[in-house]
């Protein structure tokens, strides 16, 4: 899986660390701007107007996330064992969370799978990757146990001429993108499930079976899930990469005596 035992050329060596600082480049871009500034006042109006200038930074910096994310879903990486898969997202959550993340989930578990044995050695690159098959798991088991529930309801109203069925005038995302790990490919399904099921819930909530209220609490758990795996990997991409940085050493008082400047 990893390469933690070969020896690499000093070729293969810089290619390692370049991919190194792309992944993390990728991952860390995609995470750098969750978080707001806290703004605090104690008038009304000043504080209104701050908020307002939050959601407009808010927007902003999803925008800017999603466009570099659009961007990393178009590369394609050639001389890798791959597949090709064309995602169509109906629902704006799920298109939103799969255009800001995916590309760099997708770019860092390829790495972890690729080099991390590498710079970590293959022990910790396979606990590393067992951590992120458990976040997978765990987001494929919750959408698979909610969607199950939903089908029963489905199913029932089968056959009910008034059932209502809202359909989408254009899908929220729709990307070509190229996947080289089967992990990455499990993610690339999640999100399809984890489509599907917001689908079904708003059809149910039209037919007064749900509340919006579920709806805004399924959206919320989906961003958030895919939110931890992206900064899990994140995380992990900026410490493999704080490994590789060569820093200087301390000075010792006899270099700073050395160096010092003359006293006339």
């Amino acid at each position: 899986m990893t390469i933690a035992n070969e020896v690499l050329t000093d070729a293969a060596a810089r290619d390692a660390l370049r991919q190194l600082d792309h992944a993390n480049q990728l991952a860390q871009q995609s995470m750098a701007e969750d978080r707001l500034p806290s703004l605090v006042s104690a008038d009304q109006a000043i504080q209104q107007a701050a908020d307002e200038a939050r959601i407009q930074l808010l927007r902003n910096r999803a925008k800017r996330q999603r466009d570099r994310g659009i961007q990393g879903l178009a590369r394609r990486h050639d001389g890798v064992a791959s597949m090709i898969r064309t995602v169509e997202l109906q629902e704006r959550v799920v298109g939103s969370a799969f255009e800001r993340y995916y590309a760099s989930i997708e770019h860092g578990i390829h790495f972890i799978v690729k080099l991390g044995g590498f710079f970590v050695g293959d022990a910790n690159a396979e606990k590393l990757l067992d951590t992120i098959k458990e976040k997978i798991a765990e987001m494929e088991g919750r959408i698979r146990k909610e969607a199950s529930q939903i089908a029963l309801v489905l199913e029932a109203h089968a056959e009910n001429a008034e059932w209502i069925r809202p359909e989408y005038s254009n899908p929220a995302a729709r990307h070509t993108v190229q996947i080289r790990t089967p992990l990455a490919n499990r993610v690339a399904t999640a999100f399809l499930l984890q489509d599907r099921y917001l689908q079904n819930l708003n059809q149910l909530v039209w037919n007064g079976e749900a509340d919006g209220d579920d709806v805004e609490q399924t959206e919320y758990q989906i961003k958030k899930e895919v939110r931890d795996l992206a900064q899990f990997i994140a995380r992990t991409l900026r410490g493999i990469q704080n490994k590789t940085e060569v820093k200087e050493p301390a000075p010792t008082a006899a270099s700073q005596l050395a160096t010092a400047p003359a006293v006339a």
